[in-house]
């Protein structure tokens, strides 16, 4: 049995089916960090035991940095299953460098439409794959990403979604600004300046 404290360093896996996905989702000994492929490929943490609670964890305009990494492991440490979908997987890697008006460009070549099917894919392995309820999860997007938790939280009826400094506005044409999606909203929705804000939140919800 692997621990979070020995798990070794994520790896890629082709994207689970059937009685595979829930083995990999609950099975003891692959309670380890990998990466697995629907819409857009999945960072997944397994809790320590069997989780009945998700969270999908949406990265900044930087990409899945180590604060997103690290926000994925915290909550898969208060025994949720926590995963993150690679938004940039298909042009420019896990991570971004260079300056972030760069990154902000990047971005800003995903459609919405394909930020919200990476979402849905990331949902539909925790519900469908993992057996997750919508309503037992929650979404925690950092930045960028925070803006995006706002999205999901106005289409689906989450446990709850939070923002960590979520961005006003998105580069994409047509996107709606911050406030009208929170007004939109039937998911509990909170923002907060600190990861640590955003995770107790979630957490909170989760449990109530």
């Amino acid at each position: 049995m692997h621990s979070p404290s020995t798990s070794p360093a994520a790896a890629t896996a082709p994207a689970a089916t059937g009685a595979q996905a829930h083995h990999h989702a609950h099975g003891p000994a692959n309670r380890r960090r990998r990466v697995v492929d629907p819409a857009a490929p999945l960072f997944v943490r397994f809790a320590p035991s069997v989780a009945a609670t998700a969270v999908v964890v949406l990265h900044d305009v930087r990409g899945l940095t180590d604060e997103a990494e690290r926000v994925v492991r915290q909550l898969a440490g208060r025994g949720h299953l926590a995963l993150a979908p690679i938004f940039y997987h298909d042009i420019g890697g896990r991570v971004l460098s260079g300056p972030h008006e760069a990154a902000v460009d990047t971005l800003a070549t995903k459609s919405l439409s394909r930020l919200r099917d990476d979402i849905a894919g990331a949902l539909d392995y925790t519900g469908r794959r993992c057996g997750i309820p919508a309503r037992d999860t929650a979404v925690l997007g950092i930045g960028s990403g925070g803006y995006l938790a706002a999205l999901a939280a106005a289409e689906y009826s989450l446990a709850a979604a939070a923002g960590v400094t979520p961005w006003q506005a998105m580069p994409q044409e047509g996107a709606l600004a911050l406030g009208e999606l929170v007004s939109r909203t039937t998911t509990p929705w909170r923002s907060v300046d600190q990861d640590a804000e955003a995770v107790s939140f979630v957490a909170a919800s989760l449990r109530a």
